[in-house]
């Protein structure tokens, strides 16, 4: 039972089958390229998901950016007045504290010197009830760490250009 193939057709056959070879191996190769470019495209985006970008970023840094903040002559440099002695309406003396946080030392603290704190309360009628608050300010004998009176009515960061609280009541 033979086949009837000539030695020509088998070699019309095995040049086909290269043919399909070098196109299997040449598809292969471009498939290779898309898959690396796949994971590549795939790292990126998950390493874009881990980290934090601004919402309307389009992961392009400018050439020349700019420094942050106001330049000089923009806007105004103002800070919050301290209320006049007029507009204050009640005054508060802060008890001294006797403890340091840090090192537990319990007894006199040196006195250094006393800072000033307002809470503006702002209630209905239109009318601001100004409280002025002296806050001694200790240091520890035995750490010389600054120890600050506490009243309820104060924030405990409410120091320096902070001292000025504005509060409203319903």
């Amino acid at each position: 039972m033979g086949t009837g193939a000539t030695e020509k057709d088998l070699f019309e056959i095995i040049r086909r089958q290269s043919e399909q070879i070098d196109q299997l191996i040449a598809e292969n190769k471009a498939l290779k390229a898309e898959i690396a470019r796949l994971k590549k495209r795939i790292e990126e985006l998950e390493r874009r998901e881990r980290k934090y970008a601004a919402p309307f970023s389009r992961e392009k840094r400018t050439a020349d950016p700019k420094s942050p903040g106001r330049r000089p002559g923009e806007g105004t440099f103002a800070h919050k007045a301290q209320p006049t002695p007029e507009q204050i309406t009640a005054t508060v003396e802060v008890d001294t504290p006797n403890t340091c946080p840090r090192c537990g030392f319990t007894g006199p603290l040196i006195f250094t010197r006393q800072d000033k704190a307002w809470v503006t309360e702002l209630v209905p009628q239109n009318a601001m009830q100004v409280t002025e608050y002296h806050v001694p300010v200790m240091e520890c004998p035995q750490c010389h760490h600054a120890v600050r009176g506490d009243h309820p009515d104060l924030k405990s960061d409410q120091v320096g250009a902070t001292s000025i609280a504005v509060n409203r009541r319903p």
